[in-house]
C-alpha cells in the first residue's frame, strides 16, 4: 500500500512508533497529520508560527503528542485535538535536531552552537548542557525525558541525565557522528558516523554489542529505528535504501528501495523515517511524500 501525503515532496517526515500516524512537512509550509490505520486520512494541517520551512518533525513516545521545529523555534502540538500546546523561541543558536518526551512536557534541542538544551516546558526549568564543542546533529530523549542521547560534529556520543548533566555513556567516534538512535527500553544505543562506523551499544554499561555488517565503503544513515523490543534496528538512508538489521549480530536481514516522485528532480528521494506497526509491516516515509508498506520475510 502507497499513502501519498505530500504531492508535491516533503522538507522531512515522521512515523509514529506503532506506525497508526505520520506527519510530513509540506512545501506549503504546512505539517500534516495523517491517521494511517485502519484507512488513511488526513486529521490536521499545522502552520508554525514562523517564515521558515520546518525541517524536523517528531512524535513523542505513545504519540499522544509531536514537536516541529524550524531554525530558531518549535511548536508542540497534542496528536488527539491538534492543537497547539505553545510555540517557543531559541535565539541563542540555529536548532539541528530536536526531541519531545511522552508527556509532552520535555523538550530536548540540539544546537550548532555545540550546546544541547532541556527544557521542561510545564515548570520553565532550563538546563545547557556544555558536553560537546561543535554542531550537535542528532538528539533522542528517554520516554520520561529524564535521559539524553546526543551526537555532533565533534564525533563524541554522549548519553546523560538531563536533570544533572551528569554524563553515564561517553563513546568516542572517527568522524562527525550523523544518526543515533535510543531503543524504548533503555537497553541499547545506535551510533553512526559519517565513514564506516555503525555500532550499537549496550546501557549503562557502554559496551559494544555488535557493528553492522556494511559493505559498502561509506554509508551514510537518514534515519535509525530499534523495533520489535530492540530485537532489530531498521535504518533509512539518503539514497532510498530501507534496512533491517540483527541488533545482537549487525547482520542485514532485508533491504528495500523505496519510490520516487518522477514530476520531481533529482530523481531520489531521502528515507525520513521507518518503523514496524501493530500488523507486523514495515512502513516507511521520504522526501517523496509518500508513505509506503514493506513485507518483512520472518525466515
Amino acid at each position: 500500500m502507497i499513502v501519498e501525503q505530500a504531492p508535491q515532496g516533503a522538507y522531512t517526515a515522521a512515523l509514529s512508533a506503532d506506525g497508526s500516524l505520520s506527519l510530513m512537512s509540506t512545501f506549503a509550509q504546512q505539517v500534516t497529520l495523517w491517521q494511517l490505520q485502519p484507512t488513511p486520512k488526513i486529521r490536521f494541517r499545522w502552520q508554525q508560527q514562523s517564515q521558515n520551512n520546518i525541517f524536523v518533525a517528531k512524535f513523542a513516545p505513545e504519540h499522544q503528542f509531536a514537536i516541529t521545529a524550524s531554525r530558531h523555534d518549535f511548536a508542540v502540538w497534542s496528536t488527539q485535538t491538534g492543537h497547539s500546546l505553545g510555540f517557543y523561541a531559541i535565539k541563542q543558536s540555529v536548532i539541528r535536531d530536536i526531541a519531545l518526551s511522552a508527556s509532552g512536557t520535555t523538550v530536548l534541542a540540539g544546537l550548532e552552537n555545540g550546546h544541547v538544551l532541556a527544557i521542561n516546558l510545564r515548570t520553565g526549568r532550563r538546563l545547557e548542557f556544555l558536553g560537546h564543542k561543535e554542531a550537535i546533529n542528532a538528539v533522542c530523549l528517554s520516554a520520561n525525558g529524564r535521559y539524553a542521547l546526543t551526537a555532533g560534529n565533534g564525533g563524541k556520543v554522549l548519553l546523560w541525565d538531563t536533570q544533572t548533566a551528569q554524563i553515564i555513556i561517553q563513546l568516542q567516534l572517527n568522524s562527525r557522528v550523523t544518526q543515533i538512535a535510543l531503543s524504548s527500553d533503555g537497553h541499547y544505543l545506535f551510533a553512526a558516523d559519517s565513514h564506516h562506523t555503525a555500532q550499537i551499544y549496550a546501557i549503562p554499561s557502554g559496551q559494544k554489542i555488535s557493528r553492522l555488517n556494511i559493505h559498502t565503503r561509506q554509508q551514510i544513515f537518514s534515519s535509525a529505528r530499534f523495533v520489535d523490543q530492540g530485537k532489530w534496528l531498521v535504518t533509512g538512508s539518503p539514497n532510498r535504501r530501507i534496512q533491517l538489521w540483527d541488533t545482537h549480530t549487525g547482520q542485514l536481514l532485508q533491504n528495500w528501495q523505496v519510490g520516487l516522485n518522477h514530476a520531481h528532480r533529482p530523481a531520489s528521494a531521502v528515507v525520513y523515517d521507518a518503523t514496524i506497526d501493530n500488523n507486523g509491516q514495515l512502513i516507511s516515509a521520504s522526501s517523496t511524500g509518500l508513505v509506503e508498506y514493506w513485507h518483512i520475510n520472518q525466515h
